[in-house]
């Protein structure tokens, strides 16, 4: 969008030179902006349904910019970075949730995998030299349309919802069976929903160990719960299963 912005606003708003820079300047402001606004957004609603919205604003602005022609078209195209701005960070929020212990591999493969900057502006490029730059925003549009269809599928997935759920963090300490060091999980599930998470983990490592006579088995019961349960591991790993936890 920068590399065609001062372009555009000479070609098709007869702006000068320079006061195409100092009008980027301000989309860049308002990109800033943008990225404030967005975060106060997301803060009452889903991220999923937040780059949804924004994914069907920035779609028709960039169509409308290939329309209109004058000072109109250079308002859309300011108002396109608003709206561009909350982008990245919400498909880089949605593409590295729930990953678990691959959560920093998949924030390196977002992060590597953007590649935007150095696909379009020579497609662009060529269908502005065909055309003219005011058509070349087509472009970017087909961007637009793959976050949208991130978005939508993202936003059914996981049950339509709009509204933020106001869960407070869990801060879950489990120690690990064999291992000195213990893992620290913060997240905004419930706290039975990792407990069952860690189990089903600790119990896999456990039949493995079970197959080499390393594990006696037995039946716990759980205070806090009342409860009895069929205990896989040693009794020693018992309190495991219910670690600590601390709202904040």
């Amino acid at each position: 969008m920068g590399s065609f912005f001062i372009n555009y606003c000479v070609e098709n708003a007869n702006y000068s030179d320079s006061q195409a820079s100092n009008l980027l300047s301000y989309a860049l402001i308002t990109f800033t902006g943008g990225r404030f606004v967005g975060v106060a957004v997301a803060h009452f609603f889903q991220t999923d349904f937040v780059l949804l919205v924004y994914a069907v604003i920035t779609t028709l602005c960039a169509i409308l910019i290939s329309v209109v022609h004058g000072v109109g078209g250079v308002g859309l195209l300011i108002i396109l970075y608003f709206f561009e701005s909350l982008m990245y960070p919400s498909i880089f929020v949605l593409g590295t949730a729930n990953l678990g212990p691959n959560t920093r591999r998949g924030a390196g493969i977002l992060v590597m995998g953007v590649s935007g900057g150095a696909v379009f502006p020579p497609i662009q490029g060529a269908v502005a030299d065909s055309a003219t730059t005011r058509i070349s925003f087509l472009v970017p549009m087909f961007g637009y349309l793959i976050v949208l269809a991130y978005a939508i599928f993202h936003w059914v997935t996981h049950g339509f919802k709009i509204k933020k759920d106001r869960q407070a963090a869990e801060v879950i300490v489990v120690a690990i069976p064999g291992q000195k060091k213990s893992s620290v999980f913060v997240s905004s599930d419930p706290v039975d929903v990792i407990v069952e998470h860690q189990r089903k983990r600790t119990t896999i490592d456990d039949f493995k160990r079970l197959d080499e006579g390393n594990v006696e088995l037995g039946s716990v019961t759980n205070p806090s719960r009342g409860t009895s349960m069929y205990n896989p591991h040693n009794t020693r790993y018992t309190n495991e299963l219910f670690p600590p936890s601390a709202d904040f």
